[in-house]
C-alpha cells in the first residue's frame, strides 16, 4: 500500500499528513495506527465530510468490528454527528453489519454525553462551566472540521 503524505502545521495531528489517500482508512493496520498515536480528542476530529474515524469504520465495510471497538475504547464519542446529522451508529450500512452490531453494544449512552448533549441541543449557557466540561461539551456539538484542503474520505463524497 502507498501512501500519500503532506505537510501539516504544528497544531494539527500527525495522521492529518497521511489521511489524503482514500485508501489508507480502509485497511485495519490504518485504523490500529491511528488509535496508538491518537488522544480521545483527536479521535473527535473529522474530514471535511465531518466524518470522524469512528464514522468512517462504521461505513467502511471491510473493516472489522474489532476496529470499532477499539476505536471506542480509546475515545471515539458514540454520539458526534455529521453536519447533516448522522451518528456512527446512523452511517453503518446495515443493521446486520458486524459494525453496527458493535456500536450498538456499547448503547445506552453514557450520561455524561447524554447530558452533553442535552446541553447542545438545548443551547443551554455553558461559560460558568469548567473549561474541560466545556471540551467535553464541544465533542457532541457537529464533529469539527479539517480545512477544504483535504480530500474527502468519505465513500459518499464526489
Amino acid at each position: 500500500m502507498q501512501l500519500l503524505f503532506h505537510p501539516v502545521t504544528r497544531d494539527e495531528p500527525i495522521y492529518h499528513s497521511i489521511m489524503t489517500s482514500k485508501d489508507f482508512l480502509r485497511h485495519e493496520n490504518a485504523f490500529n495506527a491511528l488509535i496508538a498515536v491518537s488522544t480521545p480528542e483527536m479521535l473527535q476530529v473529522a474530514d471535511k465530510d465531518g466524518l470522524t474515524a469512528l464514522h468512517l469504520a462504521c461505513i467502511i465495510e471491510t473493516v472489522p468490528d474489532s476496529v470499532v471497538h477499539a476505536l471506542i475504547q480509546a475515545g471515539a464519542h458514540l454520539d458526534t454527528a455529521t453536519p447533516s446529522n448522522r451518528t456512527p451508529l446512523e452511517c453503518c450500512i446495515s443493521e446486520l453489519s458486524p459494525q453496527y452490531l458493535a456500536v450498538r453494544s456499547y448503547y445506552p449512552l453514557k450520561l455524561a454525553c447524554l447530558s452533553a448533549r442535552i446541553i447542545v441541543d438545548n443551547q443551554l449557557p455553558t461559560e460558568t462551566l469548567p473549561a474541560l466540561f466545556n471540551t467535553f461539551i464541544d465533542f457532541h456539538r457537529t464533529a469539527p472540521s479539517k480545512g477544504d484542503e483535504y480530500i474527502s474520505l468519505s465513500p459518499f463524497s464526489s
